[in-house]
């Protein structure tokens, strides 16, 4: 059997060729995105672990014998995991100091009720900065709180409820 790769490869390149002007070239993020996106993970973890400590040390100081040796360790663990927290809280706001842009659409976003910086965080680099999509809806349903008919069929009992859709963090 003969193989194709050679005709098929130049197939899609005249195609490219010919549809170019309908594509947009893709651009990499810039370095704040990942400088950001890395601390933000990092900072998950870390909280995450430490919700794991403090429920261990909290199941060992509700029973009836706790080594104080033991306890001490989880608290100096729990503290140390607190400091690093902190300490890219700190960072973070450091990074954020080197793009107004950035800055300014956190800073606009913490304008609203109830979202806090790490949320603004969370929604600016999720977003490229407002920038991966070009409508409110689109950017909606791409972080994932758009409303969605969730229904089968003709029926109209479904009830809407926030889509499972969009970006995974």
């Amino acid at each position: 059997m003969r193989s194709r790769v050679p005709s098929d490869a130049q197939t899609l390149c005249e195609m490219a060729a010919h549809r170019s002007s309908k594509f947009k070239g893709w651009t990499p993020p810039p370095a704040i995105y990942h400088e950001m996106e890395q601390r933000l993970q990092y900072r998950s973890t870390h909280l995450e672990l430490r919700k794991v400590l403090k429920n261990q040390w909290h199941a060992l100081s509700a029973s009836t014998t706790l080594v104080a040796a033991v306890g001490e360790k989880y608290q100096a663990q729990i503290e140390d995991f607190t400091a690093k927290i902190e300490a890219l809280d700190t960072a973070l706001e450091t990074i954020l100091k080197q793009d107004p842009a950035w800055a300014a659409s956190i800073t606009l976003l913490q304008t609203i009720v109830g979202v806090g910086p790490i949320t603004a965080y969370w929604l600016v680099v999720a977003s490229l900065n407002f920038t991966s999509c070009a409508k409110a809806d689109s950017l909606a349903k791409y972080v994932g709180v758009a409303p969605v008919v969730k229904q089968s069929g003709p029926s109209l009992k479904g009830q809407g409820g926030i889509g499972p859709s969009g970006h995974p963090e």
